[in-house]
């Protein structure tokens, strides 16, 4: 999760695209709540997760906040049930 302190739609724009480049990023997303996007990563272990995000993240100076999570089991279901 990650907190910025410019809401230009350029400035997300930007980010988005930025993170999109970083190889470890599955995803991102703009969200709404304390945070203002969320970025899925993949990381080998707590070490890289570590040096991902002191690499990628705390150097911006858009980015005022950052916040890890870890998953630890889920589900997913993608498909959308549509009735026409």
């Amino acid at each position: 999760m990650i907190g910025i302190s410019k809401h230009e739609q350029q400035t997300i724009d930007l980010l988005l695209d930025e993170m999109h480049m970083i190889p470890e990023v599955q995803a991102s997303f703009l969200i709404t709540g304390r945070y203002d996007l969320m970025v899925q990563v993949i990381a080998l272990d707590m070490t890289h997760l570590r040096d991902l995000a002191y690499q990628h993240f705390t150097h911006r100076a858009v980015i005022t906040r950052f916040e890890t999570s870890i998953i630890y089991q889920g589900r997913e279901n993608f498909s959308v049930p549509l009735d026409t």
